[in-house]
């Protein structure tokens, strides 16, 4: 266990390649060094000493058995630190042992964890997916968006590329899908003018979005990950039904919250529809839901959107709702 605190003389983050492969380089390079591990929720530790492992750490425990579980994660993020901490070694096993038992492990718990559904490409792709895309391309700086299959491009609009080009990009995304041991993470391309967010759905599809370079990053990544459940359902053919928003108060009242609803969604996409609900409930705890109090509405929703311009928009949009309501109406 650490004993100590250590000088770090430098820092390193590495993503995207195999753990096991950076193990045993930091092995054959004799390095002493202490490696910080993510991989989803957890959290963990190991520590070299001239090459050799010396201990792991993860949920306080420690030994060679938390070394295998540690080994037996995908998709992990390395953090490595200069040094180690450790005066007495915890691991006396050959770290080339832990590796084959760490790898056996995930090999077991990837068998057993569900599956992804299968590619309904009759019901996905002809009906299901075409909406869905409009909706991304509708956010604020994106120029299209499209997913790509093994045999096909669905897209919206052509956006900054060719057709050519989409299919030469498709078919790299999905090469990297089926050829890298614990598949990729989300990928940002820099082309001249455009950025291109892509997203992998299966290891035989990923969305890809061309935005404008100056977008909100932030806002796009929220929306992406809204809608990142109803891709994967017309994936697999599935319809997923959109919940609809139901609001207490007369028919005029209600008619004027849709109108501010749908010009919210235009402004800031699909997310919409739960900061909407959201501030909609805070708003009725502050008082009575009255045409009179649509500004007040508007004032909270503004600040959940959290982006000045966005917001700008959202208050021109709101404006002739507003002015078309009475002032004393009440629901």
């Amino acid at each position: 266990m650490p004993t100590k605190d250590m000088d770090k003389s430098y820092q390193g983050h590495i993503s995207g390649i195999s753990l096991t492969s950076f193990l045993q380089l930091i092995e054959l390079d004799r390095k002493t060094c202490t490696l910080r591990l993510t991989s989803g929720n957890r959290r963990g530790s190991l520590y070299f000493v001239n090459g050799e492992l010396w201990d792991a750490q993860s949920e306080d425990e420690c030994g060679a058995e938390t070394a295998m579980r540690i080994i037996s994660w995908r998709q992990v993020i390395i953090d490595i630190e200069e040094g180690c901490p450790l005066t007495v070694r915890n691991i006396d096993l050959p770290l080339g042992f832990m590796l084959i038992e760490g790898v056996r492990r995930g090999d077991e718990e990837q068998e057993t964890a569900p599956q992804r559904g299968k590619i309904n490409l009759d019901m996905g792709v002809n009906k299901l997916l075409p909406p869905i895309l409009s909706r991304i391309s509708r956010l604020p700086a994106v120029q299209t968006a499209l997913i790509v299959l093994p045999d096909k491009i669905i897209k919206h609009k052509s956006g900054p590329l060719n057709t050519e080009s989409w299919h030469r990009i498709g078919s790299f995304v999905l090469q990297m899908l089926q050829t890298t041991e614990d598949g990729i993470l989300d990928m940002e391309i820099r082309l001249r003018g455009s950025l291109l967010l892509i997203r992998p759905l299966s290891p035989e599809a990923a969305l890809i979005v061309a935005t404008k370079p100056s977008l909100n990053l932030v806002l796009i990544n929220a929306n992406l990950k809204f809608l990142n459940a109803e891709l994967q359902a017309a994936l697999r053919g599935e319809a997923q039904a959109r919940k609809t928003t139901r609001q207490p108060g007369s028919v005029p009242l209600v008619h004027r919250l849709k109108h501010l609803e749908d010009a919210m969604t235009e402004i800031i996409g699909p997310l919409a529809h739960e900061i909407f609900q959201a501030g909609v409930a805070d708003w009725q705890l502050a008082g009575p839901a009255a045409t009179g109090r649509l500004q007040e509405l508007i004032d909270l929703l503004c600040m959940e959107i959290g982006d000045p311009q966005l917001e700008e928009h959202f208050r021109g949009a709101a404006g002739p709702i507003i002015e078309s309501a009475p002032s004393e109406a009440q629901s």
